[in-house]
């Protein structure tokens, strides 16, 4: 091994006492288990390839530097089989080895391949269309039939569409909350996270579940409340009306910047057996307190 060769030769020796340091030249006979020792904190410095070093130390939140030589593949990475010629011997037999390793990559390079599409949640559409386009492009057919694809029909999806409306949210409409999945349903996307103006008054109305603010505007004693900003297609926003119950409804509101966007607003009546939760600045931080 070539670091086994320079501490016994006084290589490393050689290269330590120029910089003043200490170097204890360890081999271990087990690569993954020399990572694995590295990233435990056992060594101080191990080798690795880059790959290995982006999906173990690093994977598990090690703060490393690399040392990288510049010096790629000579030819000589390859699967070592056991009385077998060549990789289609392996059918039917078990395999093991690293996940996401080295031997794992150099594995799938050899084996016949599929693609695994991953998106956010909620977004089918949008992948099965990609799925479409490359079925068609590699001229597969359509499953164990023999018969070529139907031609594909106009796509008009949700992430086609060309007319979008922005709309900002403050209650259970924001991320990760309960009514969230409402706007990703209509293939809505986050745009930014922002406040208010300093001129509305927040409430948590009466009912539920889920529970829900109101917003009321206030030009003389109002503050900033926390908003998102999400961005829908304009063809979805008839739908998502319809789910809007009351006394909530759609209408514009005042951004931080000046901006006037459309977004919930409540009538004024829901307001009277209402708590204010002004203070709080907005919906999450109410929620955090209860």
């Amino acid at each position: 091994m070539p670091w086994d060769y320079g501490a016994a030769t006084g290589i490393v020796r050689k290269w330590a006492d120029k910089y003043n340091i200490n170097i204890d030249m360890v081999q271990v006979n087990d690569y993954i288990e020399s990572i694995n020792q590295y990233t435990a904190g056992v060594f101080a410095a191990t080798v690795m390839t880059s790959m290995n070093a982006l999906t173990i130390p690093t994977a598990s939140g090690v703060d490393s530097t690399a040392l990288i030589v510049g010096d790629f593949s000579n030819g000589n990475d390859g699967v070592v089989l056991k009385g077998d010629k060549s990789l289609a011997d392996l059918k039917g037999q078990k395999v093991n080895l690293v996940e996401l390793s080295v031997s794992h990559y150099l594995l799938a390079r050899g084996l016949p391949f599929g693609i695994i599409q991953f998106s956010q949640a909620l977004h089918d559409r949008k992948l099965l269309s990609i799925a479409a386009l490359l079925q068609q492009h590699d001229g597969y057919p359509l499953g164990a039939t023999g018969q070529p694809l139907p031609p594909l029909a106009e796509l008009s999806t949700l992430a086609s569409s060309s007319e979008t409306i922005e709309l900002a949210v403050c209650g259970a409409h924001l991320s990760g909350l309960a009514l969230n999945h409402q706007l990703l349903e209509r293939g809505a996307s986050l745009l930014k996270q922002t406040t208010s103006a300093s001129c509305y008054h927040l409430y948590a109305l009466a009912g539920g579940p889920p529970a829900r603010p109101g917003l009321i505007r206030d030009e003389a004693q109002g503050q900033a409340i926390e908003l998102e900003v999400w961005r829908m297609p304009s063809e979805q926003l008839g739908r998502f009306l319809q789910g809007i119950a009351q006394p909530l409804g759609l209408g514009k509101v005042e951004l931080a910047d000046g901006q006037w966007v459309n977004s919930f607003i409540c009538e004024g009546y829901a307001i009277a057996n209402a708590q204010e939760i002004t203070a709080y600045g907005g919906w999450r931080n109410y929620l955090a307190s209860l």
